[in-house]
């Protein structure tokens, strides 16, 4: 094969993955839209000291990403939802991390209707998809 051949081919390869890199990110932020809730907090080691009380705080939340890269944080009280919470995320071109605010996570897995992030090194928080969250 000659040279500007063999530069060509390379020259595509690249431009096939950056295309490739650009679509898992943009497949993998629009699987995140929608309204999601806790459904387990995994605990890679056992730690007496966790936050319990966090735990339960977080109980009945749900958290909605939209498509502008804002997201919320609802909860119901006396049958009216009412925003807790506030910001903007996004999803790294490889879509392995997820970014909220100033903050990094490692996505562990991202499906239609559930997703995890490492939020800790010892902690795994597991989402699942809420249907009706009017």
């Amino acid at each position: 094969m000659s040279i500007p051949k063999m530069r060509l081919l390379i020259l595509s390869l690249m431009v096939l993955l950056l295309q490739s890199q650009h679509t898992t990110a943009q497949s993998k932020s629009s699987l995140i839209i929608g309204n999601w809730t806790i459904s387990k907090w995994e605990y890679l080691n056992k730690d007496p000291n966790r936050n319990i009380q966090f735990e339960k705080d977080a109980k009945d939340k749900i958290v909605t990403f939209k498509e502008d890269n804002k997201c919320e944080t609802t909860k119901t009280v006396n049958g009216k939802k009412q925003i807790i919470g506030s910001g903007s995320y996004n999803i790294s071109e490889d879509g392995k991390t997820f970014f909220q605010d100033k903050q990094q996570f490692e996505i562990v897995s991202l499906e239609k209707d559930e997703f995890a992030i490492r939020v800790e090194k010892d902690l795994i928080l597991h989402f699942k998809r809420v249907v009706d969250a009017k």
